[in-house]
């Protein structure tokens, strides 16, 4: 298996082999268009509710524990709104526009020789409606995970850390997610794998996280990870 560098490399290997093959960018375009209104709308989505929650905090008074406390409360939420930013970002992308994401990815694992089988209608539609359930499923998981991680934060100022760690593993996750599915992986199954294979996930989830936190770009990397995604797949059914 991939070790964490290796699988590092991956997110950066997406924007080159998408140059390499511009046969891909007619695949990207509708993705692209798609992507940049979602980025656009989750932007404006996190600043009015950040300041909507400040507001709410500013709101306590102005005794000087609860000063400490507006202050904790409005570090956290402001670091927690970034940090949940990547991996929400790529989650709606995946919800709001599969049809795109499956193509890019398939597209790139048949220019690397791996055709992909033929569905029917209603397989394709199946697969579908799994991996929207699987997604929804991901996302509770991450909210239940990101609350523990903000008490943590408050209490003893060690959540952030895990919330970093925890959104490069999921980010990891979203792009690595369609070699699962193909696998016929239940949720259960899937994060089984992941934590198994956790430095997988890790290596390639941090670098992607960070490349989606460049503003504009953000969309590109939306489809250049899923092409980073479709050729570790590749890599790690050589070692399955």
């Amino acid at each position: 298996m991939p070790g964490f560098f290796d699988s590092g490399k991956y997110p950066f290997t997406g924007v080159k082999y998408l140059f390499q093959h511009p046969v891909l960018f007619k695949y990207l375009i509708f993705a692209l268009l798609v992507d940049i209104i979602i980025t656009a709308g989750l932007i404006y989505f996190a600043w009015t509710e950040f300041a909507s929650l400040t507001a709410l905090i500013d709101n306590l008074g102005d005794a000087w524990y609860v000063k400490i406390l507006k202050w904790l409360a409005g570090t956290t939420l402001f670091v927690l709104l970034i940090l949940i930013f990547p991996f929400v970002l790529t989650l709606i992308s995946a919800i709001v526009d599969p049809f795109f994401r499956a193509r890019i990815y398939s597209k790139t694992r048949e220019l690397e020789g791996k055709v992909e089988k033929e569905m029917s209608f209603s397989e394709s539609l199946k697969l579908s409606l799994r991996s929207v359930c699987t997604e929804l499923k991901k996302l509770l998981f991450y909210l239940f995970l990101s609350v523990v991680f903000l008490f943590m934060n408050l209490f003893f100022g060690i959540g952030i850390v895990f919330q970093l760690i925890m959104t490069a593993a999921f980010v990891g996750w979203e792009y690595l997610g369609p070699h699962l599915e193909e696998r016929k992986m239940s949720f259960g199954a899937q994060l089984s794998f992941v934590w198994k294979h956790f430095r997988i996930f890790l290596g390639f989830g941090f670098p992607a996280m960070l490349l989606l936190f460049i503003p504009v770009l953000q969309a590109f990397f939306l489809s250049s990870h899923t092409v980073g995604g479709a050729l570790l797949s590749i890599e790690l059914e050589k070692k399955d």
